[in-house]
């Protein structure tokens, strides 16, 4: 879930007014230029609550003036907003091989806090033709501050949705994801198909970096909590497993099984200062397998694949076709299994199974004997069929089946069965409380000097209803809160603040249903999505990591606060803009 920082009525004026001018200046260059400002003057226009904005001139120019320097969040988001504007609208021009118009856009990037746009500024016309869509070292090593997505990479903001060229891409795309089987899957075998959204595009490469960084640090010290939770009385009595699960987490007790192998980070923020870390999911996280392949269709589609390989980006790690096998088989190895030629695909009966089904094709044509099958199926004569196996259950679900799994729960503490992410790492590490322990200061013990300061440019606020947060904290602003079971499936148990009235929120909070809920101060995009969806919409950043690696980046976008893919999200591809993937 992403939020948009939505400027108030000045904001949206001044946008409104700066996308006029441009407005003008494209009939007269003849360039059809995509306005990212003026899709944000049209989100502050929309009516609230049946009144207008109505704003004094004075009002707009002291909000343009102010913006120079900004002092609030909202100077900031304008400041940002034009900024970004200028800057783009000059690599757009510096593409077409508009120079001089190009170099006068730079000029006012730079004028308004722009630092990438003083080193275009000292480019030669020359070197601009030859490097294309590539981004120079020298850029982007000067960025203090970078937007998350490239905006020179991205296809819906560049309004190419527009060409007939576009949509016989996406329309590639889409003939793909149907003809391999994607879809999405619900409880009862309801499903529908995967909804792909009708873009690319690329992370910036002054952001990625630095974020890989911080994203390695933070799944270490996710992996402290888990390692040390058997130990810890009061990691216990803060998380408060149910203690269905938690009699089996404490028996599953072996090094090896205290471990993250596979996990999703969902990320929010528009830049790389405000981008945080919302959730983990550590229980067999949705669309991991389908995220590289969706990938690879748009780098072979036709019309656009040439363009996506002058970003520069090369395949993530899970684009490639034998990664999946590849990274459970290493598990397997370093429990020490060996000659595996049989992979389980385990999963609930009539329940979420999403990838498995093209799991299952994946796998049997890479040459392993493999079979999807309810968890209750698993065994023959008392035993296992599976030595090594892909578990796809969900915690509720699992709650919900407990007194059916003791056989399967004693089989993997036992390693008569190996799981990724075994029981510990799995029921520990998908706990949202988790991000409560990062954020509270009586937990910083746990966490050496480089993680502590990761986790303050990571996580946001986050605290334990009634165990470090009051209702009463909640009700003085209900627009700055999300409350989330720990142990959420879908959205189905989070509630944000802007999504409810003032006494819808009361008659929420005030209640006990939701105390030992997780509180997360709301975060905001700063970045908004164009393009033939209305707005405003919404989107996040997906990190895949498996055995401690990231494989791969995606993103879900929707009109609602919450982006799941199972509600009104749709997936968003995301390629990285990195060139070495060791």
């Amino acid at each position: 879930m992403l939020g948009l920082a939505q400027p108030t009525a000045p904001s949206g004026i001044i946008a409104l007014k700066l996308a006029s001018l441009y407005s003008a200046r494209q009939k007269k260059t003849a360039q059809r230029l995509t306005l990212h400002l003026y899709h944000q003057a049209k989100v502050a226009f929309k009516k609230v609550d049946n009144e207008r904005y109505v704003v004094h001139l004075s009002q707009v120019t002291e909000a343009f003036r102010n913006a120079r320097d900004p002092k609030t969040s909202e100077e900031g988001v304008l400041q940002f907003c034009i900024v970004e504007t200028y800057f783009k609208r000059a690599e757009r021009l510096k593409q077409w091989g508009q120079f001089s118009l190009a170099q006068a856009s730079y000029k006012k990037a730079k004028k308004w806090g722009n630092t990438e746009a003083q080193a275009q500024l000292t480019v030669p016309s020359r070197f601009w033709h030859c490097r294309g869509f590539v981004s120079s070292a020298l850029t982007f090593k000067k960025t203090k501050n970078p937007p998350v997505i490239d905006p020179v990479k991205n296809f819906l903001i560049d309004n190419w949705q527009t060409s007939e060229t576009f949509r016989q891409a996406y329309a590639y795309v889409q003939h793909r994801a149907a003809e391999d089987g994607f879809f999405i899957s619900y409880e009862g075998n309801r499903s529908k198909p995967y909804p792909v959204m009708p873009d690319v595009c690329c992370l910036h490469k002054a952001a990625e970096i630095p974020l890989q960084q911080r994203i390695n640090t933070i799944f270490s010290a996710l992996q402290k909590i888990v390692f040390t939770y058997h130990h810890d009385a009061r990691l216990q009595a803060f998380l408060a497993i149910p203690q269905a699960l938690n009699y089996w987490v404490m028996q599953d007790s072996e090094p090896s099984h205290r471990s993250i192998d596979l996990c999703r980070f969902d990320m929010m923020g528009g830049n790389l200062d405000t981008l945080r870390i919302i959730e983990f999911n550590a229980n067999a996280p949705g669309g991991i397998v389908y995220f590289g392949l969706i990938n690879t269709y748009w780098r072979e589609a036709p019309g656009i694949a040439k363009i996506i390989s002058n970003w520069g980006s090369v395949p993530s790690i899970f684009e490639r076709p034998g990664w999946f096998s590849d990274w459970i088989t290493n598990l397997a190895y370093r429990r020490e299994l060996r000659s595996i030629n049989a992979i389980g695909l385990l999963h609930p009966l009539h329940g979420n199974i999403n990838e498995l089904p093209h799991l299952q094709k994946r796998l049997q044509h890479q040459g392993y004997q493999c079979t999807m099958m309810p968890l209750s199926d698993a065994y023959q004569n008392g035993k296992p069929l599976w030595q090594v196996a892909y578990l796809k259950y969900g915690v509720q679900r699992a709650l919900k089946d407990i007194s059916q799994l003791e056989r399967f729960c004693a089989s993997v503490i036992n390693n008569e069965i190996v799981v990724p992410s075994s029981l510990s790492g799995r029921w520990i590490g998908d706990n949202k409380l988790c991000l409560a322990v990062m954020s509270d200061p009586r937990f910083a013990y746990l966490f050496n000097s480089v993680e502590q300061q990761a986790i303050r440019q990571m996580i946001p606020y986050s605290r334990k209803l009634d165990d470090g947060i009051s209702v009463e904290n909640l009700l003085a602003q209900k627009d700055n809160w999300v409350i989330k079971n720990p142990y959420d499936t879908r959205g189905a148990g989070v509630f944000i603040g802007r999504d409810h009235t003032e006494v819808q929120w009361r008659r929420l909070v005030a209640g006990q249903q939701l105390a030992g809920f997780l509180v997360q101060e709301y975060i905001d995009s700063g970045a908004s999505i164009a393009g033939n969806i209305a707005p405003p919409s919404f989107r996040d950043l997906i990190a895949v990591i498996a055995s401690g690696r990231i494989v791969g980046y995606a993103s879900r976008v929707s009109s609602s606060y919450k982006v799941n893919l199972a509600q009104e999200g749709k997936h968003l591809s995301v390629l990285s803009a990195l060139n070495v993937n060791a």
